[in-house]
């Protein structure tokens, strides 16, 4: 005979009434940032197919809205943006400010550049001494970025985040408040990799399946847990029943 017994563990039970609203949470999450990716990449698509606009004509400067500039680059103060990946190998993107027709001074990002072997040793960047038409797409972060300190001597300056206030500062000038990326092929464009997101949406849903599938499995086994099984041999207990009538 097969009895059922119910033992309850409060201990893992109170363990499991912690983490399961965390692992559902984290699910929704996920699928919040799935969203949240889809829009992005929503808008740059919209944005990309509009034409190029002189930096002059631009009224409200929006996200990877094409532009195109018109100027020069001040070649002698630029900044190395750390730790940055391209095909697995270490590098910097380089952004340099560049002194529009418009009379505003917009940071550029030209691209990415390989480092050196040495983290005391920088790249070279060749300078671009000429007047310039190139197009780009304005692009600023989601996030305010943090502030981390700057090396006050000598240019170019490594710089771990772009708070455009910080490095307006360090150059004496104002920047504007957003970077433009260069298109490929541009002049005073180095390696192009602009992914538009980090991260793309169908894998933040597969992130949220995996935390309900979670919080699922931790349900169950908190269930079976719960629950003792005790068997006994119906035959063991009529032999036991026959010995104690003798």
């Amino acid at each position: 005979m097969v009895q059922v017994v119910t033992q309850l563990n409060w201990k893992l039970i109170g363990l499991a009434a912690v983490l399961l609203p965390v692992l559902v949470s984290l699910g929704f999450w996920q699928l919040e940032r799935a969203d949240q990716k889809r829009e992005i990449l929503s808008k740059l698509e919209q944005q990309q197919s509009q034409p190029p606009v002189l930096l002059a004509d631009l009224n409200t400067p929006s996200r990877y809205h094409p532009v195109t500039l018109q100027g020069h680059f001040d070649n002698n103060h630029y900044f190395l943006l750390d730790n940055r990946v391209h095909k697995g190998r270490p590098g910097y993107e380089v952004l340099v400010p560049f002194r529009d027709q418009s009379g505003a001074t917009v940071l550029v990002n030209r691209g990415w550049v390989e480092a050196p072997l040495y983290r005391d040793q920088l790249p070279a960047v060749e300078a671009i001494d000429v007047r310039l038409t190139m197009n780009g797409t304005i692009y600023s972060p989601l996030e305010q970025p943090k502030t981390f300190p700057v090396s006050a001597a000598g240019w170019p300056k490594v710089i771990q985040t772009v708070e455009m206030d910080q490095l307006a500062q360090q150059l004496g000038k104002p920047l504007e408040s957003y970077t433009v990326r260069l298109a490929e092929y541009q002049p005073g464009s180095l390696v192009i990799d602009w992914p538009a997101v980090n991260v793309q949406p169908e894998k933040h849903t597969a992130y949220a399946v995996q935390w309900f599938a979670m919080a699922l499995a931790l349900l169950v086994l908190t269930f079976l847990s719960q629950i003792r099984r005790s068997t006994k041999n119906n035959k063991t207990e009529n032999h036991a029943g026959s010995v104690n009538e003798q």
